[in-house]
């Protein structure tokens, strides 16, 4: 059917995509429209048009038009806009003779709306058309989504959803099959979508359900894994994959100089991934070389050039790739090194001092302090030069700070020298120290072999022999006896002989041999073992005991950065030292002060700090290695400064991370995944000698199988904060010591004993640290949720938990319903009687997955304040507080302002660390300034973690708002009345408080200047309580007792 010839935009004639093409109609109207429609640019001047419309719904689209002419040369132009406003979007005139001829136009991803279409005819005459059509297809490629059965029975009522750009293309798509599959699902999408594959519906094991995504080039999008629930997983399209984008260079800068010659760590970001450009690895070139030559291929986003040469440039390039192939047009940077070397500096000596005289004959220890670092020029190791020339010969190198020399001459000058090396070279320009023996030649001493047995029948025919250099002096000797022993056997030996102890004989019971060395004065030179057959055990003699040396190779390195202040692990090199000078135990320092204050002493060379640091801080600390004969000298201080951990409250471990998604605080516990731990612990300890009332919203996922719940626990393990518990039924928490655990578990785990756990979501109270039995909890379990006993709802819940200390009363809400009530001596039966311990939370899954998470309504502090006012005497500032308790309080600061808003410091008070007792403090300022003064609290903890709390003004040049308490009496036990002078007339506050900091009545009230009262209610129960008064000028606190 020929169709009426369409002059115009305007009367344009409607074509349906994908439907009826036009069929034969001529084209004929010679008036060519020019408004706003511009020609076409694909072709010359035209002569003849037609005009076609078309509308794409349901977008964007693929479209493809084709006009198929039986005479003279077709021009096809397409436009976007309206009539009078057009955009030309696509032209094709590829056969440019007369005579018959298809053209097409393809336009790729045509979003929603109305366009229009041009037949064209470039000779002045009628061109006849066979035909017109319009064809639409989905935007990209074919992908698939692939489904498996781990099991092999088909996914039993499991089901998922795909959607592209959050629009559904497979709705609830399940395994048909009961085999293992796979069954594969196409959908349409384009490079660069979001294909989100979510898991609608669980079956009966949503455990054995998998999926795998796959790509229209068949490349992997999504590696096979077990569909989760909403928000589901996200993968990005891709039909065609390309060679990657290229990366961001981001050190060393461009052009930099003064870089260390002992190596440079270069580094550059991931390139931006679109779906179908993901980087698999990097080409890095690097050299002299302006271009620089190709050195390896690395996975990592850094690259460590090894020891550079000074004074010199380098260059260096990086290729992203994948399977496609190399990024392309890759920039190359440069850097120019340090024209000093990094090499170590030199080192310190401590001991013998220089020149010292009568030394032990018997050998000497040399000892040193680690260098000073600057950059990267740290020492590795040290060339010892020792001997009687006074330019010494080489004799060693050592890792250590300290040397042995061994046995000397008489009445001799010996010279040392310390030279530090690393990687780059050896430090320049150290100078040697020299020392005389002692006139006594080396003399042995007694030694004494102790032998002991375990089960106390004596050694049954076991002998050991032991040797002095070598020699036997005590051959096959045994306990005559049939007793625990000991026996002791003496043997001549000097400092630094070689004592060994071999077993000659097992004997009926070799296991319950026991052998200990002592050298002179009892120095323990072998702790009692058992002793072991040939080569035996050496040790060394010991006549005249000295200090050990120091330590070194500390960790963190001394200097680091950015360490984890939630889990520092203080670990550090013993010094060699063996017989006289041997190790018995570290004074270990540590403290934000660069001589930092006594922490301990232990006899290992690791020290768990069992409490989180403060971010962002700078620590010191210092180990000092001691024996019976002292400590060792001039040991260095190391440092290392702490970085920032993302949840400022909680220190994180296991699978436990910052949810900041889900408010201030928070933390997710467990992943919608399988087999997850995470337990996350407050930075602070609570006491359980206070009082105290805490609530948490936590979540505990969607699904209602449950999986496997979460623990608000309270712990005074040795391990403090870094101890975490089992996973799956045990919530994170089972095996953790001397803890109370609430559980609240959403997974049925004692079916159908129903002992310690129930049908229904549930909480209880567990002291065992087993959470799986094997008997009932202390107290539980309870349905948790009052309403229809299930927590993994998809809905926050509000957790609280209160104490009381005077009835050892523990209580836990849920949804602000009264759920366990559970009295027990937790301190003494739980705690070992020490009521400060850690506390948090903990969650966990097992086979069944949940994303669990929580958020903090209100944190405890530190210290609990009651009072805080600012007074004059004589003319000065008195500051007076008090306090209910004090967790882990260092020590108080008072800070001074005479404006309010910029304030300094002008001194501390200690604080007394773990308290739960009224405590009073006072400070005087002894020179106040003219006028008013501002003065503010704050508290530190022993972490380094400052509070502030709260500010306070007084103006001693003012009299007009002086406070003065008469006194606060009671009145046949009625009522408490305050009597109290005041210089100020006008509003005044009046507050009574209980030992908690709760304000029972407060008052306001309108004073005259001079005398004044105020009346309060006598509480029901006796004890400590606090009067507060204060006005806009001064305040006054006083403590009584009812």
């Amino acid at each position: 059917m020929e169709l009426k010839s369409q002059t115009s935009c305007a009367t344009a004639i409607s074509i349906t995509p994908d439907g009826a093409c036009a069929g034969a109609f001529s084209v004929s109207d010679a008036v060519i429209e020019t408004v706003g429609t511009s020609a076409p640019s694909c072709s010359a001047v035209i002569t003849r048009e037609y005009w076609f419309t078309f509308t794409i719904a349901g977008g964007p689209r693929n479209v493809t038009i084709t006009g198929n002419s039986a005479t003279r040369n077709q021009v096809l132009q397409a436009f976007s806009g309206s009539c009078g406003a057009l955009t030309e979007i696509g032209c094709a005139d590829a056969t440019t003779t007369s005579g018959a001829q298809i053209e097409v136009i393809n336009i790729s991803s045509l979003p929603n709306g109305v366009y229009y279409v041009r037949v064209c005819n470039t000779t002045a005459q009628n061109m006849n058309m066979n035909d017109f059509c319009i064809t639409t297809a989905p935007p990209g490629c074919n992908h698939t989504i692939r489904l498996t059965d781990s099991y092999g029975d088909g996914w039993n009522g499991g089901t998922v959803t795909v959607t592209v750009n959050g629009v559904p293309v497979l709705t609830n798509i399940t395994m048909a099959t009961a085999t293992a599959g796979p069954e594969d699902f196409l959908f349409p999408a384009a490079s660069g979508d979001v294909i989100n594959v979510t898991r609608t519906a669980d079956g009966t094991f949503p455990s054995e359900m998998r999926v795998e995504v796959i790509g229209g080039a068949a490349n992997t999008l999504l590696s096979t894994q077990n569909p989760v629930t909403a928000p589901g997983t996200d993968v990005i399209a891709c039909c065609t994959p390309t060679v990657p984008a290229l990366s961001n260079y981001t050190a060393p800068a461009n052009g930099a100089t003064g870089i260390q010659n002992c190596g440079a760590t270069l580094s550059w970001d991931v390139p931006a991934n679109n779906g179908c450009n993901a980087v698999v690895s990097y080409d890095v070139y690097f050299g002299t070389a302006a271009s620089p030559p190709f050195v390896t291929n690395t996975t990592s986003t850094s690259y460590s050039t090894g020891t550079l040469v000074i004074s010199t440039t380098y260059y260096w390039k990086i290729v992203p790739k994948n399977a496609v192939g190399d990024a392309m047009g890759a920039i190359t940077w440069s850097f120019t090194t340090s024209a000093t070397a990094a090499v170590p500096a030199l080192a310190t000596y401590t001991s013998p001092a220089n020149g010292a005289s009568a030394q032990n004959t018997c050998g000497v220890s040399l000892n040193w302090n680690e260098p000073a670092i600057t950059g990267c020029n740290v020492a590795t190791s040290y060339d010892v030069y020792f001997g009687t020339a006074a330019s010494p010969p080489f004799v060693s190198n050592v890792a250590t700070l300290t040397y042995f020399t061994g046995a000397l001459s008489a009445s001799t000058t010996y010279y040392w020298k310390i030279v530090p090396k690393n990687a780059v070279g050896n430090a320049t320009g150290a100078v040697t120290w020299s020392f005389t023996s002692s006139a006594s030649p080396c003399t042995s001493c007694n030694h004494t072999i102790r032998l002991t047995d375990t089960f106390g029948d004596g050694w049954n025919g076991g002998t050991v022999t032991v040797t002095v250099n070598g020699v036997p002096v005590l051959t096959n000797i045994t306990m005559a006896t049939a007793t625990a022993g000991p026996e002791d056997f003496s043997f001549a030996a000097a400092d630094g002989d070689v004592i060994n102890v071999t077993r000659t004989a097992d004997g009926s019971f070799p296991s319950e041999m026991r052998v200990q060395i002592l050298g002179s004065a009892g120095i323990t030179l072998l702790p009692t073992q058992n002793p072991v057959v040939a080569p035996g055990t050496n040790v060394s003699g010991c006549c005249s005991p000295t200090a050990p040396s120091c330590a070194s190779a500390p960790t963190p390195a001394n200097g680091a950065t950015g360490v984890d202040p939630c889990s520092v692990n203080l670990s550090w090199t013993a010094p060699a030292g063996a017989g006289c000078n041997a190790v018995a135990s570290y004074d270990i320092y540590f403290g934000t002060a660069a001589a930092p204050p006594f922490l301990l002493n232990q006899t290992g060379t690791t020290c768990s700090m069992p409490f989180a640091l403060a971010d962002n801080t700078t620590y010191y600390w210092k180990v000092v290695p001691k024996n019976t004969a002292g400590s060792a000298v001039g040991c260095a201080t190391w440092n290392f400064t702490t970085g920032t951990t993302s949840n400022p409250a909680y220190c994180l471990y296991g699978n436990a991370i910052n949810f900041p998604g889900a408010g201030t605080n928070c933390v997710q516990l467990t992943s919608a995944s399988a087999t997850q731990n995470g337990c996350a612990w407050n930075r602070g300890q609570i006491s359980f000698a206070a009082a105290f009332d805490y609530s948490v919203q936590m979540y505990f996922g969607a699904a209602a199988g449950g999986a496997d719940g979460c623990a608000f626990v309270f712990q005074n393990s040795p391990q403090g904060i870094s101890q975490c518990g089992s996973n799956g039924g045990q919530l994170g928490a089972g095996g953790i010591s001397n803890s109370v655990v609430i559980e609240f578990d959403t997974y049925d785990n004692d079916n159908p004993a129903h002992v310690y756990d129930m049908a229904v979501d549930h909480t209880a109270i567990e002291i065992d640290g087993d959470m799986n039995g094997p008997g009932a909890p202390l107290c539980g379990p309870v349905q948790a949720d009052p309403l229809d006993g299930l927590l993994a709802d998809g809905l926050l819940h509000t957790l609280r938990v209160t104490w009381d200390p005077a009835t050892t009363t523990l209580c836990v809400y849920v949804d602000a319903s009264l759920r366990i009530t559970c009295v027990y001596d937790y301190v003494n039966l739980v705690f070992g009687g020490n009521p400060n311990v850690w506390w948090g939370f903990t969650g966990s899954t097992g086979l069944l997955a949940n994303q669990q998470y929580f958020c903090p309504i209100s944190i405890p502090v530190p210290v609990e304040l009651l009072g805080f006012s600012a007074d004059c005497s004589g003319g000065k500032s008195l500051l007076t507080w008090y306090t209910a308790s004090e967790t882990n309080n260092h020590y108080f600061s008072i800070e001074k302002s005479s404006d309010g808003i910029v304030f300094e410091n002008i001194g501390n008070l200690n604080g007394s660390g773990n308290s739960n007792r009224l405590l009073m403090y006072q400070f005087l300022d002894e020179t106040p300034s003219g006028g008013k003064c501002y003065y503010r609290l704050t508290q530190t903890d022993f972490d380094g973690t400052r509070y502030d709390l709260g500010i306070r003004s007084v103006d001693c040049n003012n009299t007009n708002g002086n406070l003065e308490i008469i006194s606060a009496q009671t009145l046949n036990g009625d009522a408490i009345t305050l009597n109290f002078k005041t210089s100020f007339t006008g509003l005044h506050t009046v507050q009574l408080l209980d030992i908690n900091g709760k304000i029972l009545e407060q008052q306001f009230i309108y004073c005259e200047e001079g005398f004044n009262q105020a009346d309060f209610f006598v509480p029901t129960s006796g004890g400590i309580y606090l009067l507060n008064i204060f006005n806009e000028l001064s305040s006054k606190s006083i403590k009584i007792n009812l």
